[in-house]
């Protein structure tokens, strides 16, 4: 007899099977990467003779922003490619099939998001585990136990909000086209919109005002808060002003129609959208036609 965890685990199997499915997940991911190890030399030089401090410190300044960035990044990417199955066992009538068994049809419908959910904390644990790897071979300082389970109460919290987004939004979806054309789009933009393409401090105020007000840089600002808190730190020290002006450019802390948003601040905002995304896609668990 099949239940909820057999088909939690199903929906899992499929994706990990399906290895283009996995790799468009991390395409982004990749992207970005890459982009940074063609330019990351000049760019530990601009930083160290800004700041004042040596390419050791440097590096973990910089790689702490750009691996707690690639984490807001994959919690975006992974759910959505995840969620392809879901989009295909709808036009492939599989999702039709599953009501054959006796589970009720909210707990289908659920299995998809939970799994979305599962899916995405164990690639990112698996993202956040080689960037600390990378991260010490390349500055020698390893991220302080505090602030990486602080990164991970995060990358838990931005996963069920973003499979939650995506479960509700790919619900409506009627084909696999739709989803490709969606999902190359979002693969598109989500760097500029973590601020990793372009420092938002480079983006005139009201392009600055747009990004910091949706969750994607929210999202992005409080993992680098936990992530790079020592590094900033050791690099700034006491010298507030610098610290400032660095965190404010690099979108570290983000400002919203000139009013600092403190981590307290973008805690409640990402726990109160996660609860209104999770409360909506249960309605749409309840409205969801399978046939």
């Amino acid at each position: 007899m099949i239940d909820m965890r057999a088909l939690i685990k199903r929906h899992i199997k499929c994706y990990l099977r399906d290895r283009w499915a996995v790799f468009f997940s991390f395409l982004s991911v990749f992207i970005i990467l890459m982009l940074f190890v063609f330019f990351l030399g000049s760019y530990f030089e601009d930083i160290s003779q800004q700041a004042g401090i040596d390419e050791k410190l440097a590096a973990y300044i910089v790689y702490g922003w750009i691996f707690s960035g690639l984490l807001m990044v994959s919690s975006v990417t992974i759910p959505l490619g995840f969620l392809e199955r879901m989009v295909e066992d709808q036009t492939t009538r599989a999702m039709h099939d599953f009501q054959i068994t006796p589970l009720k049809r909210y707990k289908i419908v659920f299995s998809y998001l939970a799994a979305a959910v599962i899916i995405t904390l164990f690639m990112n644990t698996l993202n956040l585990t080689i960037g600390l790897g990378i991260l010490y071979l390349n500055s020698g300082e390893v991220v302080p136990l505090f602030n990486l389970i602080q990164v991970i109460i995060i990358m838990a919290l931005i996963a069920t909000m973003f499979s939650g987004f995506f479960f509700f939004l790919l619900s409506f979806f009627k084909s696999q086209n739709a989803h490709g054309t969606f999902a190359t789009l979002i693969g598109t933009l989500i760097g500029f919109l973590g601020g990793l393409y372009v420092p938002i401090g480079a983006l005139s105020q009201t392009i600055q005002n747009i990004i910091n007000a949706l969750p994607f840089m929210q999202a992005a600002a409080l993992l680098r808060q936990a992530y790079m808190a020592e590094a900033l730190d050791m690099a700034f020290g006491t010298n507030q002003a610098a610290r400032d002006s660095y965190t404010s450019f690099y979108g570290v802390e983000i400002t919203l129609f000139n009013q600092t948003l403190s981590s307290h601040v973008l805690w409640l905002i990402l726990i109160s959208l996660t609860i209104l995304i999770l409360t909506a896609s249960i309605w749409r668990m309840r409205h969801l036609k399978i046939a």
